[in-house]
Order: C-alpha cells, then structure tokens, then sequence
C-alpha cells in the first residue's frame, strides 16, 4: 500500500522578513546562464538591499519532489555577476503565491515501478483545509507577485522545470500561474501559515 502524505512547506521567519525587504523600485536581475542551463535563481534589488529568490526540492513521497521558491538577503556589497532582465518595477504591493502539487498512486495491477505514480493537478478555489488525504499532496511558496494598484505588473515563479526559476511580466502567462495558487500578502505568510488544517507542516530547513 502507498504511503499518501500531505506537505504544507513554509517559509522560515527569516525568508518572510527578507521578503518583506521588497518596496520601492526592484531591478529584477538573473544569473548569467551556464551551458545553456535554465537559471536557478533571481537578485531583486531595492533601495533596502538585494534578495536572491531561488529553488530547493524536499521528498515527499518515494518519486515525488516537492520543489519551494526561497528567500535570503544578500550583503550590499555581494558581486554575483548577474545581469538586468527587465526595466525596474515599482509596485505598490508585493504578494506570495502558494501552490499545492498532488499524486495519485495508480493501480499496480498492469503497472511497473517506474509508472506507479501519475501527477494530477488539482483546481483548489482554497488551499487552507486539506482537501484530501486520498492524494499525497505539497503545499509551497512557488510565486512572488508584484501589483501596481492592485493591477500585476510581474511574477517570479518555479518554472515546470526542476528547481528553475522564472519572471515574466505577460498577463495572460500570470493570469494562469495564479490560477490553481492562493495568493498571501507578504506581510500576512505567518498568519496565513497558522490557518491552515489538515496539513502536516514543516518549516523550510535552514537556507544553505
């Protein structure tokens, strides 16, 4: 019998606080690529410092990786050598984006071990009760957008590939990332966190 788990993966008071860093006018910067690979991390840089956004994966579930945005400051003075991707924002708002990802154990009858597992999406109007305890699901931080007048003007998020991380400021490419998601004022994460039920929460391990 599969073991089903359901993940809620939280942001650490550190990472809320760093987030909380992000007003006034943002350069969104990225990585240089290396061997053509997709970047793993982005700097955004404000008049209070710089935050580099980036990716980890925690196991849920034997073949099923939960993947989480992260968030830490980085000194004034840090040279990464990264590079502008956009014109600056300045948004009156900034918001977290939390994404639950779900699997479905399939029949073993007629399944190998390599096809025992089946990614379903789910749309959840809200992800605060768990809505199941038939799937194994994860609960993350997978977005950070940006709203000018309560209208989006960007969105960092996980790309579908593995622990790459993306930004876009198309609003039909981020009218659909928020679909399926539960969008939190960043001020408002711990808060939120504590209401959920259901879910077995964890806080992220400490930033590396």
């Amino acid at each position: 019998m599969a073991i089903l788990r359901q993940i809620a993966l939280l942001p650490r008071l550190q990472e809320i606080a760093a987030l909380k860093l992000l007003r006034g006018r943002i350069e969104v910067r990225q990585e240089p690529p290396i061997y053509g690979n997709l970047p793993t991390s982005l700097e955004l840089r404000c008049g209070d410092g710089s935050v580099l956004i980036s990716s980890s994966a925690r196991e849920v579930v034997y073949k099923f990786e939960c993947i989480s945005l992260r968030a830490a400051t980085l000194p004034h003075d840090a040279e990464r050598g990264s590079i502008p991707l956009k014109a600056a924002l300045s948004p009156s708002t900034v918001e977290a984006v939390f994404r639950a990802d779900w699997l479905k154990p399939l029949s073993e009858e007629g399944a190998d071990a390599t096809s025992a597992w089946s990614k379903v999406t789910m749309n959840l109007a809200a992800v605060e009760s768990l809505p199941t305890k038939l799937l194994s699901g994860c609960l993350t931080l997978t977005g950070l957008l940006f709203l000018e007048s309560k209208r989006p003007i960007g969105l960092v998020y996980l790309d579908d590939f593995p622990l790459s991380v993306g930004f876009t400021q198309d609003p039909e490419e981020i009218a659909r990332y928020l679909e399926n998601g539960r969008v939190v004022h960043v001020g408002d994460i711990a808060t939120w966190s504590g209401s959920l039920v259901g879910w077995e929460t964890h806080e992220l391990s400490p930033y590396a």
